[in-house]
C-alpha cells in the first residue's frame, strides 16, 4: 500500500528548484519540520519506507525528473521494509567529501529499541542545490515469530564536520 502524503511530499521537494536551508515546497513556501522531515541549517532530511530498497533506489537513479517513488507503511509477516533517506546540504570536510554517518534504529510495539545499523550518509562532495539518496539504508525482515502491530523506524544523520545532528522517525504497521 502506498502512503500518498509521502509521494506528494518527495516530488514538492523534488520540484521545488535549487535547495536552500531548508525544506520547501513548489511555491517556495518553507515546510514545518515533522517527525519525517527536519532541517537545521543547510541540512534537510527525509525518510520513507517502501517494501522494495533496490526498485526505489533504480527509480530514484534513473529519473531525471521529479520520480514517483514507491513507499508503504504496512509490512506483513514473511515480509521486509526498507527505510531510505532523502537528504540535502551535508558540510564538506578538509578532503572535500561529506563526513557525515546514518544511524538506525527500530522500535517495536511494546518500546523495545534495537539498533538497526549504521553507515555513512554519503561517500563523495556535497552537492549544492540538489536532494541525494542517503548511501545507507536499512532493511527489517519479519516472520511468524514477530508481534503485530505498530513500529517505528527512527534515522539519526550527524554531520561531523558541521557539527550537527537531526532524527527524523516513520511508523509502520506490522500486520
Amino acid at each position: 500500500m502506498r502512503h500518498p502524503s509521502i509521494l506528494l511530499i518527495a516530488a514538492s521537494l523534488l520540484l521545488a528548484g535549487p535547495v536552500s536551508a531548508q525544506w520547501v515546497d513548489r511555491d517556495g513556501r518553507r515546510l514545518p519540520d515533522t517527525d519525517r522531515m527536519k532541517s537545521h541549517g543547510d541540512l534537510g532530511v527525509q525518510i520513507v519506507l517502501t517494501s522494495s530498497e533496490a526498485r526505489f533506489r533504480d527509480t530514484w537513479n534513473k529519473s531525471t525528473t521529479p520520480p514517483r517513488l514507491e513507499t508503504t507503511d504496512t509490512v506483513r509477516r514473511g515480509g521486509k521494509i526498507s527505510a531510505m533517506v532523502v537528504f540535502h546540504g551535508c558540510a564538506a570536510g578538509a578532503a572535500g567529501t561529506c563526513n557525515a554517518v546514518l544511524r538506525f534504529a527500530l522500535v517495536a510495539p511494546d518500546g523495545t529499541v534495537t539498533p538497526g545499523g549504521e553507515g555513512p550518509l554519503w561517500a563523495g562532495p556535497p552537492v549544492k542545490g540538489r536532494m541525494l539518496l542517503a548511501n545507507a539504508s536499512m532493511t527489517v525482515g519479519f516472520d511468524n515469530s514477530d508481534k503485530v502491530g505498530q513500529y517505528k523506524v527512527l534515522a539519526t544523520v550527524i554531520d561531523k564536520e558541521a557539527g550537527k545532528q537531526l532524527q527524523v522517525s516513520v511508523p509502520f504497521t506490522l500486520q
